[in-house]
């Protein structure tokens, strides 16, 4: 005669052990959200530049354009003045992948940020012509929007 939990018990615990185990994760099969509120570019080098800017949402390219930034004014004072451009609305609205594309002047390589399922949220995107002894383009997010 074999003694021991009858097949039923077990499994009835064994079903109450992956419920609760399981309890909380519906977030693990949920799909995250990332979006994209705005781009805003700026040149804090004391000489001029054309900004070229790429936005691409999910492998489609929705924003491309050229513009010049001033350069960058010390008005006799601590404080800099700085020439920058707000790009905002110009792609569907929804969760997606985006890549964000900046090259200066007549430069063939891209500066690129990409936001995907990991960069959870709405971002705001800040690209800095920054004062590093070669123009350069650097990126700044926040997913505060």
């Amino acid at each position: 005669m074999r003694q021991g939990v009858p097949r039923r018990k077990v499994l009835q615990l064994g079903g109450a052990a992956l419920t609760t185990s399981l309890a909380g994760c519906t977030s693990f099969f949920e799909q995250s959200s990332t979006s994209l509120s705005q781009v805003e570019i700026f040149n804090q080098r004391p000489e001029q530049h054309t900004a070229h800017l790429l936005i691409e949402r999910n492998d489609e390219i929705v924003y491309w354009s050229s513009f010049e930034l001033k350069q960058a004014a010390n008005q006799q004072t601590d404080i800099t003045k700085v020439d920058s451009r707000v790009i905002k609305d110009e792609w569907p609205d929804g969760s997606a992948k985006f890549a964000i594309h900046v090259r200066l002047d007549a430069q063939t390589s891209w500066n690129s940020l990409t936001l995907d399922e990991q960069d959870e949220g709405c971002h705001e995107v800040l690209a800095v012509v920054d004062r590093t002894d070669e123009p350069h383009v650097s990126f700044f997010s926040s997913n505060d929007c």
